[in-house]
């Protein structure tokens, strides 16, 4: 299979997971895609300002890819500074979330598991 990015629309979502702002996500991948666990894989820009809440997981796992710029990942009670090239996995039974906290929008790679 190859999918071209230039061929899939951007979906806009404000406030996801009740954070703030505008997430526009490119889902690039979705689970009827895979046969192996595979639920999504969106290509994600938030702007300065924007983040996606503080949400916990059950029965999946999420990873977050910084492509580009600089955050502040939420992991359970934790707030961390993440940066282009970090990576993230939340486990089952675990919450995270992310801030845009700088002045120039982000690139987040987001990939759901089963």
């Amino acid at each position: 299979m190859l999918r071209h990015k230039n061929n899939v629309p951007v979906e806009n979502f404000w406030d996801c997971h009740d954070g703030c702002g505008l997430t526009a996500c490119q889902q690039l991948l979705t689970g009827v895609d895979s046969t192996h666990g595979l639920l999504f894989f969106h290509d994600d820009i938030l702007p300065p300002g924007a983040s996606i809440g503080l949400h916990r997981h059950e029965g999946n796992e999420e990873v977050y890819f910084l492509v580009e710029g600089n955050a502040t990942l939420f992991y359970d009670e934790d707030r961390l500074p993440m940066r282009a090239g970090d990576i993230s996995l939340v486990s089952d039974g675990h919450s995270h979330g992310i801030e845009n906290t700088s002045d120039a929008p982000i690139r987040l790679i987001v990939v759901g598991l089963r």
